[in-house]
């Protein structure tokens, strides 16, 4: 996924959850920089993929098509100012994206434009202009600074 100039950084890690492995992504954002104004609304998407083996992990060409999805959903969304995709998580067959956003309905409304309907994907949303979610997550993520 391209960076945009909005001084943040990508930061990952690697565990188990119920002992197999589990990828996450976050958006790491400059103290105070989080563009919180405007997009109040915590949008998550669970895309949804076929395992082939026990770590329940996606394969390349899975890899591949979950990138042509990022870019066609959120780096086009976010070119535009709808919302920010903040957080990924991939394990147990599926990929859980984590974005924050102006309008959901246009949104959803995009999304379903852009995806191939046979895609197995839900969608939650929920207020939260805080970014309380992120805050709780990438808390979790990151080790604490000394």
């Amino acid at each position: 996924m391209e960076e945009t100039n909005d001084q943040s950084t990508w930061v990952g890690a690697e565990g188990e959850r119920d002992g197999k492995p589990f990828i996450v992504r976050a958006r790491r954002f400059e103290p105070g920089a989080e563009p919180k104004v405007g997009l109040p609304v915590l949008l998550v998407i669970d895309v949804t993929y076929e395992c082939f083996d026990d770590t329940r992990l996606p394969f390349k060409e899975q890899y591949d098509e979950a990138d042509f999805f990022e870019q066609t959903i959120f780096d086009a969304l976010e070119q535009r100012g709808q919302l920010k995709f903040v957080f990924a998580e991939t394990g147990d067959g599926k990929i859980r994206y984590f974005s924050y956003v102006r309008d959901p309905e246009a949104v959803v409304g995009f999304l379903k434009q852009k995806v191939n309907q046979a895609l197995p994907v839900e969608i939650f949303s929920g207020a939260d202009p805080e970014w309380a979610e992120y805050k709780r997550r990438l808390a979790a993520l990151l080790p604490p600074e000394t």
